[in-house]
């Protein structure tokens, strides 16, 4: 008697595979999840830092701001002098 061997998987090896899939699933998609977060967390660090700089750099700019208002009232100072010689050398003009 001849007997048909037939290829195949069994139920278990089949139950094994989708166990075994499963769990690497499983891990992958916690393991994103896990990954999202950090790199959410690492934006959220990284936008209060610039901020940050940004408020630190508009402080410092301050003073920068008023050495160029000074610079700008030394000019104006300078102008109205230069104006009060301006009229008093025409008003020597005009007397002599």
């Amino acid at each position: 008697m001849v007997t048909k061997t037939q290829g195949g998987f069994t139920v278990i090896e089949v139950m094994l595979f989708l166990a075994v899939t499963g769990l690497l699933a499983v891990g992958i998609l916690v393991g994103s999840g896990v990954a999202i977060g950090q790199q959410r967390y690492r934006d959220s660090v990284n936008t209060l830092k610039s901020y940050i700089q940004q408020q630190y750099s508009e402080v410092t700019s301050v003073i920068n701001n008023r050495a160029i208002t000074g610079i700008v009232i030394a000019r104006v100072q300078l102008r109205i002098r230069v104006d009060q010689v301006e009229s008093l050398a025409a008003e020597v003009t005009v007397l002599c």
